[in-house]
């Protein structure tokens, strides 16, 4: 990562009780030995990371319905692409003779 670039970080946390932005410091440490402490307020040179955490939908509550319309359709678009390809290489096994 060169000079004046920025990469994001995925983090993987355990979800806090309640929704907010979350405050963490961060140390950045270069090739030349060079530390920048990212600890300063939003408007600094070197803000403090944040992560907004907002309520999300329940992982446990699924709608087996639609999963299993789309389940369907997803069966018939294979089987039809199969009996395509098959007819496909028969022809292609067997072509026609001309005169």
């Amino acid at each position: 990562m060169g000079p004046h670039e920025f990469i994001e970080f995925p983090i993987v946390v355990a979800n806090p009780k309640k929704e907010g932005t979350f405050k963490w410091n961060a140390t950045q440490t270069y090739d030349n030995g060079d530390v920048v402490k990212w600890t300063g307020k939003e408007d600094s040179a070197h803000p403090t990371p944040t992560t907004t955490v907002k309520k999300g939908a329940n992982p446990n509550d699924t709608h087996s319905d639609s999963s299993q319309g789309d389940s369907i359709v997803l069966w018939i678009v294979a089987i039809v692409a199969i009996v395509i390809s098959l007819i496909a290489l028969f022809k292609q096994a067997h072509p026609k003779k001309f005169n």
